[in-house]
C-alpha cells in the first residue's frame, strides 16, 4: 500500500496464472501391465504430450498425512530423482503413419513406468496392491517427507521433468526451459511487487495506489474455479482491501464502500501477463 493512499485511490495490478500443462497422477495411482508397475496418468491442460516421452521424470505435489492425534496435515513433496519414464516405442515397431505424426493416446501411451517387476512389493497384502495408493509409491513419498507410508492417506502428484533450466546459446542470450507459460510470469509479478517496495527511485512512501500481484490457478483448464481468473476472486479481493482500508478513515461510513470502490476502479491500471512465442525462426508461416 502506498504511503499516501487514501480510500478512493486506484489499484496498480499485474496478473498471471500459476499452472502449466503437465501429466498428473490419477486417484488410483498405479496399475500392473504385463508385469510392469506403471503410474496411471492423465493430461492437465492442453500440453504437447510428445515432449514428455524419453525424459527423466520425478514426482512433485501434495501429501495428506494423518497425525498421531488423528488429525490431518498437508505436506509438499518433490522426488528429485528419475523414478519414472514414459518410453517411446522403437522405430522398428511403428508403421509409416505413426512415424509421420506422433499422436499418443494419453490414457494408453503416457503411463509412466515405475518398475519392470511389479512383484517386488513385499507388503504381503494383495488388497493393498489393488488399493488406490500403491504401497511402493507411499513408501517412496514417505521416505522423502520423513513420514510413515501407512500414515499417508492421500496424494496429489504430477510428473516433473528433471532436466534443469539453463542459460544457453553461443552468446548466452537464451533461456532454455520448459513450462515458462506461465510460471515465469508468476515469478516476474511476485518479483516486481517485492522490488517495487524497496526501489529508492520510486519510494513506496510517496505512492498513492495499492499495488497487487494476482496469481490465478486453473487457467489451463477453464479459469472458472474459485481460484481462477474467471471467478469473483479479483473483485472480491479489491472489495475486501477497500473495505479494510476504509476502516482507518473515520470520515467514511460503511455505506460509502461501493461508491469508494467504483472511484478506485476508475483510477486503476491492470496488466495481464502471459507467455507465447513472439518469434520462432523455424515457423514463419505461423507468424514467427
Amino acid at each position: 500500500m502506498g504511503g499516501k493512499y487514501e480510500p478512493g485511490n486506484g489499484f496498480t495490478v499485474v496478473g498471471a496464472h500459476t499452472d502449466s500443462p503437465c501429466i498428473k497422477i490419477k486417484p488410483k495411482t498405479c496399475s500392473v501391465k504385463h508385469g510392469a508397475l506403471v503410474l496411471n496418468t492423465y493430461g492437465y491442460g492442453g500440453g504437447l504430450w510428445h515432449t514428455w516421452f524419453d525424459r527423466d521424470l520425478g514426482l512433485a505435489g501434495r501429501v495428506v498425512v494423518q497425525t498421531p492425534g488423528g488429525g490431518l496435515v498437508t505436506k509438499l513433496v518433490r522426488v528429485n530423482r528419475p523414478v519414472a519414464r514414459i518410453p517411446n516405442l522403437c522405430i522398428h515397431m511403428k508403421d509409416a503413419k505413426e512415424r509421420e505424426g506422433f499422436s499418443p493416446n494419453l490414457h494408453e501411451h503416457c503411463k509412466a513406468i515405475l518398475s519392470m517387476d511389479a512383484g517386488e512389493c513385499d507388503c504381503g497384502d494383495a488388497a493393498a496392491l489393488e488399493g488406490r495408493l500403491h504401497p511402493l509409491l507411499t513408501r517412496l513419498i514417505g521416505a522423502e517427507i520423513g513420514e510413515r507410508a501407512e500414515d499417508i492417506v492421500d496424494l496429489e502428484l504430477q510428473l516433473i521433468d528433471l532436466q534443469p533450466t539453463a542459460i544457453g546459446g553461443i552468446n548466452n542470450d537464451q533461456l532454455f526451459s520448459g513450462r515458462l507459460d506461465n510460471l515465469c510470469s508468476s515469478y516476474q509479478c511476485a518479483r516486481a511487487l517485492v522490488d517495487g517496495a524497496v526501489d529508492p527511485s520510486d519510494p513506496l512512501a510517496e505512492q498513492t495506489n495499492v499495488r497487487i500481484a494476482l496469481l490465478f490457478d486453473h487457467e489451463e483448464v477453464g479459469s472458472n474455479s474459485t481460484t481462477g481468473a474467471g471467478s469473483s476472486l479479483f473483485m472480491d479481493t479489491l472489495t475486501l482491501v477497500t473495505s479494510c482500508l476504509m476502516r482507518y478513515d473515520a470520515s467514511l461510513g460503511a455505506g460509502d464502500l461501493h461508491a469508494t470502490l467504483f472511484r478506485s476502479l476508475r483510477k486503476s491500471y491492470v496488466v495481464s501477463i502471459d507467455m507465447a512465442h513472439a518469434l520462432h525462426p523455424n515457423c514463419e508461416s505461423k507468424g514467427g
